[in-house]
């Protein structure tokens, strides 16, 4: 289906303030003459197929702020809530000028996820941006599911930040699990964490291989403040009290799916340790030894990590493997590419 940025009716003149009040109950705008003037110089689209460009396969109810200067600054922010829950909320910033935007955010509620929403959005936003003019997207993968899920996106860390996450995060982690995961899938991911290219992170959240054995503890707990936290004692702000209620919130959306897993009392549990905003919780729970299954081992290896990287659409490789993953359901992806570099052997 073509996407409404790819079919947008231009403005018949300038739009002056009047033309957004058909849409003033789902995008919310300033309507002075600055704000006005910045659209018409930098967006140039009619407000309602913006809106729809930007929402397009998202939930109904979903609505759009917008501010923008005559600097070409630009900050939107998709929200949706219901019954005073905040179900879906994704936020990015462009220099319109320098051809640069930045991916802030974006929250899906456990209830909506697996719908595809989070696919939407990005795929919404990126191509808006190009009908702008902005191709380079820069983001920060932290806190949840970051740093796998931008980089199934196409997105791949800068050089500082792929040495960090092999050192602190994928050798430890392999090192873990190294006998639960198949040999072929082993040796995959022993070449990717040993290669200098950041894009291998690319290799690695593709493996779809499904391990079993899964410390759930740990897996719960795996968050991109996880090391801060036993170092909280030495700086200010967040206090300990602070990093673990990041983390525990994580580990609840992560428990949610895994339920089924485990024993209705040790469920139990672990949600009343999730609950307690003591940092002690901590410990508790990574005391809990039941194991879990069929998690995929891209996931496993990046969930919860931290990094810092972008997406370059004008990039033939990233484009792709963007193309490949918010493609629709009924049209098949194509294989993830190789990173253009040879990797070397894995480590013995």
């Amino acid at each position: 289906m073509m996407h409404p940025m790819n079919n947008v009716k231009a403005p018949p003149s300038k739009l002056c303030g009047e033309d957004f009040l058909a849409v003033a109950d789902v995008l919310e705008i300033q309507r002075d003459p600055q704000t006005i003037a910045a659209w018409n110089k930098f967006i140039r689209a009619r407000p309602d197929d913006f809106f729809r460009a930007i929402t397009e396969g998202l939930p109904e109810g979903t609505r759009v702020s917008v501010k923008i200067d005559q600097k070409g600054k630009l900050d939107v922010t998709s929200r949706l809530e219901k019954d005073g829950k905040q179900l879906l909320e994704h936020h990015f910033t462009a220099e319109i000028k320098a051809g640069v935007a930045s991916l802030e955010y974006i929250r899906v509620a456990g209830e909506l996820q697996g719908r595809g929403i989070a696919k939407s959005a990005i795929a919404n936003m990126l191509e808006f941006l190009q009908g702008i003019g902005v191709w380079r997207t820069k983001t920060e993968a932290a806190y949840d599911n970051g740093a796998f899920t931008w980089a199934r996106f196409g997105l791949k860390p800068d050089s500082l930040h792929w040495e960090r996450l092999k050192k602190n995060t994928l050798w430890p982690r392999l090192e873990m699990m190294r006998e639960q995961i198949p040999p072929d899938a082993l040796k995959q991911i022993e070449t990717a964490a040993a290669s200098d290219d950041p894009s291998a992170i690319w290799l690695i959240a593709g493996q779809k291989t499904r391990i079993d054995g899964v410390p759930i503890g740990r897996l719960l707990l795996y968050h991109s403040a996880e090391n801060a936290f036993h170092e909280a004692s030495e700086w200010k702000p967040p206090t300990k009290k602070d990093i673990w209620k990041g983390i525990a919130n994580s580990a609840r959306e992560r428990l949610s799916g895994l339920e089924k897993q485990l024993p209705p009392q040790v469920v139990q549990h672990l949600k009343e340790c999730l609950d307690d905003p003591s940092p002690e919780a901590h410990a508790r729970v990574l005391g809990v030894e039941n194991r879990v299954g069929g998690i995929s081992l891209g996931q496993f290896m990046l969930v919860g990590a931290y990094w810092k990287g972008e997406l370059d659409m004008k990039n033939e490789m990233q484009r792709e493997i963007f193309t490949a993953y918010t493609a629709s359901s009924n049209r098949e992806a194509p294989a993830q590419p190789k990173p253009q570099a040879s990797l070397p052997p894995p480590r013995s």
